[in-house]
């Protein structure tokens, strides 16, 4: 993490907001060993939001809206 961000937690996942970069997705299931399981790449990322299997999030001044349903390979 580079610039570290807001953190938003849901079941065993954390996501953690990399200002300006994107999304870290770390399955916490074992917090003593949490693991990095996904990167994602969303320029000018600055707040993250999550409502059902949906994360939010902005691109500089646009809305995106990723599928987390499955978190390793989200769309």
């Amino acid at each position: 993490v580079v610039t570290a961000g807001k953190i938003y937690a849901k079941g065993s996942l954390i996501y953690q907001c990399d200002v300006g970069r994107g999304i870290h997705i770390i399955d916490n299931s074992v917090p003593v060993n949490a693991k990095r399981i996904a990167f994602l790449k969303v320029d000018g990322a600055e707040e993250i939001s999550i409502l059902g299997n949906f994360l939010y999030t902005n691109n500089y001044y646009d809305l995106i809206t990723i599928d987390i349903s499955t978190p390793a390979s989200v769309k």
